[in-house]
């Protein structure tokens, strides 16, 4: 497949954010035992973005930023 023409889905997932309960992360799983990311939480939901996944010479890679 030509560089630039890969598939893509872009889309917009919102999560409840309960007011009452104290929240310090969000993470990031695979199926795995430990996350592949963690994105700690002041006293607001954050927002992520990610991006990816890109081809690498490992295989994929996804950017998670928050």
């Amino acid at each position: 497949m030509p560089s630039g023409r890969e598939p893509w889905l872009d889309f917009v997932e919102a999560i409840d954010w309960p007011a009452d309960q104290a929240i310090t992360r969000l993470q990031f799983n695979d199926g795995s035992k430990q996350p592949i990311a963690e994105v700690a939480v002041a006293s607001e939901a954050p927002n992520v973005e990610l991006e990816g996944p890109h081809r690498v010479e490992a295989g994929l890679q996804l950017v998670i930023r928050a």
